[in-house]
Order: C-alpha cells, then structure tokens, then sequence
C-alpha cells in the first residue's frame, strides 16, 4: 500500500516566520525519519519584469505540479509549503497543482512590531528589504478552515511543534 501524501501550506503576513517555520518543521520530519520536501514557493515565481497577477499565478502552479511531481517520484509523501496568498483562489490552485495531495493550511499569526524586527534583522540588501518593508501593512487573505498558529515570542522549533501536532503527521509515518 502507498503512503498517502500530504501537504501544508504555510501562510501569514511578510515576517510572520513562513519559510523559518517551514524549514523546521522539514527538520522535525528528518530527525523522526520522514522523507519530506520543504518549498519555498516565492522561489517558484520569482520572474518578471511584466510577470504578474494571473499570468504569475498560473507559472507558480505550473511550478508546484512539476517540482512536487518530480518530488513523488522519489517518494516523497510529506509536502512543507511556504507562501503569502494574496488571493483565496490561490489556495484551491495550490490544491490542483498537488494533486491527489491532502493539503492542510496554517496561518501564522505575529505583531507588525514584530514582523519589522524580523525584516529589519535580515541579511537582504536594498530593494528585496525595502519591498517586505512596505508590505508591513497589507493584511493577507483569510483562509477559510485555515490552524492558525502565534509565531510571537517564541521560537521557531516551537511554532513548528504546534504545526506539527496540528497535522499529526508523525502518528502516520
């Protein structure tokens, strides 16, 4: 019998500890011996200039259908997502791309004080800081049925302990 597949997406504003959360729950996966595949999403996408809206959205799915294709063919059944939806329809194009994947979505909750020091404690340069800077204010989409978990005052392993639990991911490896 095939272990059946899942996914998380986690999601949350700019600084909120997506891609930091991510890559430990991946770490969590390791250490209990569960082949898993953390991605990045905003890496699936960073394209342009002139790329943007649907026509970006349809690159990144495209992206996702390959990169966790490819991953499967490896047998890898536990899928870790990291990205911002700025659109509720992106949730549901996330689940297309996966395919016969169990996606669950977590949405990590911080401070905008928070999130500053965050943006302003990283290693990136000029624009790529200053374009995380300026979207301080923007409100993500709510997801509807979304686990939403602090990432404030606390710390990274924390946070992806409580994912973790919320998944039960462990319990079925």
């Amino acid at each position: 019998m095939t272990d059946p597949s899942h996914a998380v997406l986690i999601s949350g504003s700019v600084g909120s500890g997506k891609t930091s959360v991510a890559i430990a729950v991946g770490e969590l996966l390791d250490e209990h011996g569960a082949l898993n595949a953390v991605i990045d999403l905003d890496w699936l996408c960073w394209i342009g200039p002139g790329i943007t809206g649907r026509q970006l959205r349809s690159v990144l799915a495209d992206n996702v259908a390959s990169v966790v294709s490819r991953f499967r063919a490896e047998g890898v059944h536990r899928f870790v997502l990291a990205r911002t939806i700025a659109d509720p329809s992106d949730v549901a194009a996330f689940a297309r791309a996966l395919g016969d994947v169990d996606l669950s979505v977590v949405t990590l909750e911080v401070s905008s004080v928070m999130a500053r020091t965050r943006i302003e404690g990283r290693g990136e340069a000029g624009d790529t800081r200053q374009s995380d800077l300026d979207q301080l204010g923007v409100t993500p989409v709510a997801i509807g049925g979304a686990y939403a978990v602090s990432n404030q005052n606390r710390s990274i392993r924390s946070t992806a302990d409580d994912v973790l639990a919320h998944l039960s991911w462990l319990a079925s490896t």
